[in-house]
């Protein structure tokens, strides 16, 4: 772990810029006032900025269609993706549901594929999606 030095407060763990941190009540945060740390604690990162990888761009559900949903003002990109996520995680019955609601009001393209392929990319995206036959999945859609 990687350990952060704020105002001789010794945090371990994985932090974001900009986190607030409550160091009261927390078991996991030792604190050493008016002494030295442990010698046997970690040093921190010497990473630099050319040795840093780069935070792979989001990447949106299948067949989105961003502009559309924003022009239809109904759900944030998040808000939508979470109820995308939840609806293939569903039955069948529910996902088909989502899938045609959405399709009619533009939000979804399916861009010419056929069922096979739509179900088959669902599953792609979706690894937590609820496992189910293909044959149970048309008869909904």
């Amino acid at each position: 772990m990687k350990q952060y030095v704020i105002n001789q407060f010794h945090f371990y763990g994985a932090f974001i810029a900009g986190d607030n941190f409550d160091i009261h009540d927390n078991h996991s945060v030792n604190i050493y006032q008016g002494q030295q740390s442990p010698t046997n604690t970690p040093t921190a990162s010497t990473a630099t900025v050319e040795n840093v990888t780069p935070i792979v761009e989001h990447a949106p559900c299948p067949f989105l269609v961003p502009d559309k949903l924003t022009e239809l003002g109904l759900y944030s990109l998040e808000q939508f993706e979470t109820m995308f996520r939840e609806a293939a995680e569903s039955d069948a019955k529910t996902l088909a549901a989502f899938l045609k609601k959405y399709r009619q009001m533009g939000v979804l393209d399916f861009k010419g594929m056929d069922k096979k392929q739509i179900f088959a990319e669902l599953r792609a995206c979706f690894p937590t999606m609820k496992r189910y036959s293909y044959s149970n999945f048309i008869y909904y859609f």
